[in-house]
């Protein structure tokens, strides 16, 4: 089975493979804007169809031995620390309150959701709207090339890194400011920003959002994309 890695972002579809010699290769279409609106797929049979044009660029097997891999951006999902006690409560009833509790306006009727153990009663929660999934699905189902995962990029950096410490990632993506707040292998809580934080407003920030409480600052600070970044 060959994977298909694709991504979505201003309108820009981008699709790579490796080959079983090892190649890399790489496609790049522009998508219509009544087809997408920058990370979101408006029509689906039109997507389907310019995603097929691309997969034919990239690899030469039958639809029946290729997967599709999307990657999402930060905009998309809702990342978070949650925690949980042994109060005889079903534990997802117990992240579903704790995640309220956080983000008391979130419409979890509206997402795709799911949860991974870190640490003693803690969980990383992770979730997706809905349509974002829906029209995945569809689009596999109009390509015909099955649906294998749904990666949030953000969720690679501590693991790229190997860094199991506390760490502030800052991305420049297409203009947009991307911040991820990285503890125990996992992110607990990732932005996006069309006006850039601050170095003061980002120290505000990880202060408000960090999962526990700090007697010493976070040390890790990573960049990607950055010409500069300096942080008290």
């Amino acid at each position: 089975m060959q994977d298909l890695i694709i991504s979505l972002n201003k309108n820009t579809l981008r699709i790579s493979t490796i080959d079983k010699e090892a190649t890399l290769k790489t496609a790049v279409a522009d998508v219509p804007k009544e087809i997408a609106d920058d990370t979101r797929i408006l029509d689906t049979a039109g997507f389907a169809s310019i995603l097929g044009d691309a997969v034919s660029q990239v690899s030469v097997l039958s639809k029946n031995k290729l997967s599709l891999n999307f990657v999402m951006e930060p905009q998309d999902i809702l990342l978070r620390y949650v925690t949980v006690s042994k109060n005889g409560q079903e534990l997802g009833d117990q992240i579903v309150s704790e995640i309220k509790a956080k983000d008391p306006d979130l419409p979890l009727e509206n997402l795709y959701f799911s949860y991974k153990k870190m640490a003693p009663f803690v969980y990383q929660f992770i979730g997706i709207r809905k349509d974002v999934i829906e029209n995945y699905l569809e689009v596999s189902n109009a390509v015909g090339i099955g649906l294998k995962s749904v990666v949030p990029w953000v969720l690679a950096l501590q693991k790229y890194e190997k860094i199991n410490d506390p760490a502030i990632f800052v991305s420049k993506i297409d203009g947009d400011q991307v911040i991820a707040l990285s503890e125990l292998n996992g992110v607990f809580f990732a932005g996006t920003y069309k006006t850039e934080k601050t170095p003061e407003e980002l120290a505000g920030l990880v202060k408000e959002l960090s999962f526990y409480k700090r007697s010493s600052p976070i040390k890790g600070i990573f960049t990607f994309k950055c010409d500069s970044f300096e942080m008290p």
